[in-house]
């Protein structure tokens, strides 16, 4: 359809075997990256509060963490209603809970030298499409009917974020067993985007 021109002509691909990670890479594994090697944070953690460390929430007084809660975290909680210990419960949960997610406001760069750090390499785009599609060429990592349910498409979010943790749609697994290939978050590959061979588009 006019919507994917720039995925014509269909053509053959052929890939030697290759390893791909299950799950996308989460902000805990992306963040111990950035600690190791310097590299920049994404701007969104320092907007969300998820680039301070436990041990700097740990002691901060009450009154800035709290100042820090309001700021940083939106919690549902108000946070002059919580003591200190029950306040560090709710960052850290929250902290938990993001350590969780996809890493997001990643360049191609950023994604590149991560994988190098790991000892691992960026997919080319046609082993991510075989990873998706499997060895039966699906339409969607699940088959060749769409299913909003299958996919975390974010429509389904009651929240400000609609990332999902890693994993958390059994149904959008590819027959490979890799997670999150139909929704979540966009993932990068190592090529460049251009035409295919024999596309006027």
């Amino acid at each position: 359809s006019p919507l994917f021109l720039d995925e014509h002509p269909p053509h053959r691909v052929m890939v030697k075997a290759f390893y791909m990670d299950k799950y996308e890479v989460t902000n805990q594994q992306y963040k111990a990256f950035a600690a190791a090697t310097g590299r920049l944070i994404p701007s969104a953690w320092i907007q969300n509060g998820y680039n301070v460390d436990d041990s700097k929430l740990k002691t901060a007084h009450v009154t800035q963490l709290r100042r820090i809660a309001r700021a940083y975290f939106n919690i549902e909680q108000d946070p002059d209603s919580l003591s200190k210990p029950q306040l560090l419960d709710v960052l850290f949960a929250a902290q938990r809970r993001r350590d969780t997610l996809p890493v997001t406001g990643v360049n191609w760069y950023d994604a590149n030298t991560y994988c190098k750090w790991a000892g691992e390499r960026l997919p080319t785009e046609a082993e991510w499409e075989k990873a998706a599609r499997g060895p039966q060429d699906l339409e969607y990592p699940w088959g060749n009917q769409w299913n909003d349910h299958y996919p975390n498409t974010g429509s389904d979010s009651q929240t400000d974020n609609p990332l999902a943790p890693v994993g958390s749609y059994p149904w959008d697994k590819s027959p490979y067993g890799v997670f999150d290939m139909g929704g979540n978050v966009t993932e990068w590959v190592a090529d460049w985007y251009e035409p295919y061979p024999g596309s006027d588009y």
